[in-house]
């Protein structure tokens, strides 16, 4: 909803999800499953084409021109130690059970929010990932794994979502669309 408004305020129309959601889970399913069900990765070929199918069919049913997809993903994360005594992730300092991590971590996995801006040929105009926060934290041979309760927060959320669309320029609507001269 948050990321649904941010577009409209650049001047992107937008299609619910209740009407994408039915046309994604159809072609997801036709493509045979996105994800390998060992790792949880997606198959790249399969997405780029079921994201592919429903472009096209959104374009011809709803008029779209663009498909914006957006999507969670766990990751690798490398600290930036830049003046910060304790390592942080998008602001968020990191804990070991709720005690800050002094230490220099061996390894980070963090959430992050993804978003693409897909042309119906498939072509990618706009991607970008940013971290939300830390999920998992790997110190002195042994690991910490944040409880499920403790993500994704609605302040967190907006944070992220507001870098998100930071950088995304806003449409011109035709009436006031520079005009090019010869």
């Amino acid at each position: 909803m948050m990321l649904t408004r941010l577009l409209r305020q650049r001047g992107y129309r937008t299609v619910g999800s209740d009407v994408v959601g039915p046309v994604w889970r159809r072609y997801a399913s036709q493509v045979g499953g996105l994800f390998d069900p060992i790792t949880g990765d997606a198959y790249e070929a399969k997405w780029r084409t079921a994201c592919g199918y429903v472009s096209r069919d959104l374009a011809h049913s709803h008029g779209i021109d663009v498909l914006a997809v957006s999507f969670i993903s766990e990751r690798p994360f490398y600290v930036q130690y830049e003046g910060f005594r304790i390592p942080n992730v998008a602001y968020e300092p990191l804990t070991w059970f709720g005690r800050p991590v002094e230490d220099l971590p061996q390894l980070i996995f963090v959430l992050r929010l993804n978003l693409l801006l897909m042309e119906p040929d498939g072509r990618v105009l706009y991607e970008i990932s940013v971290p939300t926060q830390w999920r998992t934290v790997y110190v002195a041979r042994s690991y910490y794994r944040r409880p499920d309760d403790e993500l994704l927060s609605t302040g967190v959320v907006q944070r992220a979502v507001g870098w998100l669309v930071e950088d995304l320029q806003p449409v011109f609507a035709p009436e006031v669309a520079p005009t090019l001269q010869h």
